[in-house]
């Protein structure tokens, strides 16, 4: 078995980032800065692999092979004058260079090109690459999540008119149209609503959990808790308190929630235990939200963390993203550029501390 040394990580991951963006094709001549090998076999290696490409691709490589402390001198020095290269693979560059580059927002943001093979790269050397950035707020994450959101309907998987639906038109109306043969839902409303349906509620529809993580492990779900509360202002607070004391007796919510026809799940596990109606083996949709909700690692939604993400959303800033994609034609980056700046000033307004 051949072993996957961290060298060789840094190696296949450090070729593709370049200081300064690059638009369109490539084409012409593509200057190279390549960290001189141990042995003349490595360098030999490179130049072969260069060869092949300039062959297949029609481009020219202007390469430069250096020896691994003059680099990180030779890129620090392009950098400050603006004539850098336009790949560099330096084995010491994520020590010396790339950390504080990627600070100052000098290094692209690649993540289009690792989405061609991330599922080939180890998660650890994957995470090992990705620096924060201090200009986008971000380790790579925002404009990849957009392009992944709003390629299915750039490519038409996703019917045409789904911009102007409403809160229940993917389920109510388009899922049962078959103009959609899956849609996330928070709850499984779209099942329960066919409870009276036998064929519908058991065969016809299925309710699948999240698919697990690159690494093969769950991905946390997240948690949304429908709550009760008391103003402050009101007349009779003891009388409130009360009944939602009485209302949270696991007999009193448990019965509540069954009657609800397990549309929404219990906030106590220990339900899960004593009543079979949560983990019916027989039943297809309550096992399995019961499974991703309160059994396998979940999370709670994220404007519980700060009020500026309940901002957020109140904004719809993610929506307005997507629309800038789909229907403006802005690239991911465009909008994740915009995107940030109403993240930055939302964020702002709500210090933590």
């Amino acid at each position: 078995m051949r072993t996957l040394s961290r060298r060789g990580t840094l190696t296949g991951l450090g070729a593709a980032a370049s200081p300064r963006p690059r638009t369109g094709k490539a084409a012409g001549t593509v200057k190279v800065w390549w960290t001189q090998g141990y042995n003349q076999a490595e360098d030999q290696a490179l130049r072969d692999m260069v060869a092949i490409y300039e062959k297949e691709s029609g481009n020219k490589i202007d390469l430069q092979i250096v020896p691994g402390p003059d680099l990180i001198i030779k890129l620090t020095a392009a950098s400050q004058s603006g004539n850098v290269p336009d790949v560099v693979q330096a084995v010491t560059g994520g020590t010396f260079y790339q950390p504080r580059a990627v600070w100052n927002d000098e290094i692209l943001e690649i993540g289009d090109v690792v989405a061609t093979r991330e599922n080939a790269f180890l998660p650890a050397a994957l995470n090992a690459c990705r620096y924060y950035n201090k200009v986008t707020k971000s380790r790579g994450a925002i404009s990849m999540a957009l392009e992944r959101l709003t390629a299915p309907y750039k490519k038409g998987y996703v019917p045409a008119g789904a911009i102007n639906w409403g809160d229940v038109d993917n389920n109510n109306n388009a899922f049962y149209a078959k103009q959609v043969v899956m849609t996330p839902n928070a709850t499984i409303s779209i099942a329960v609503a066919q409870a009276e349906k036998k064929d519908q509620y058991y065969h016809d529809i299925i309710t699948t959990g999240i698919p697990a993580g690159n690494d093969g492990k769950p991905v946390p779900g997240i948690l949304d808790v429908t709550s009760a509360f008391i103003p402050k202002a009101a007349k009779n607070i003891d009388g409130g308190k009360s009944f939602l004391k009485w209302f949270i007796r696991p007999s009193s919510l448990n019965a509540y929630l069954k009657q609800a026809r397990g549309r929404w799940l219990p906030v106590m596990p220990a339900m899960l235990k004593e009543d079979p109606y949560w983990l019916d083996p027989n039943d297809p949709h309550r096992p399995v939200a019961a499974k991703y909700a309160l059994i396998l690692p979940s999370i709670p939604q994220f404007q519980t963390f700060t009020p500026a993400y309940a901002q957020v959303v109140s904004e719809q800033l993610w929506a307005a993203a997507e629309a800038n994609i789909t229907q403006k034609n802005m690239t991911p980056d465009q909008a994740t550029e915009i995107v940030v700046k109403r993240f930055k000033d939302i964020f702002e307004q709500f210090p933590m501390g």
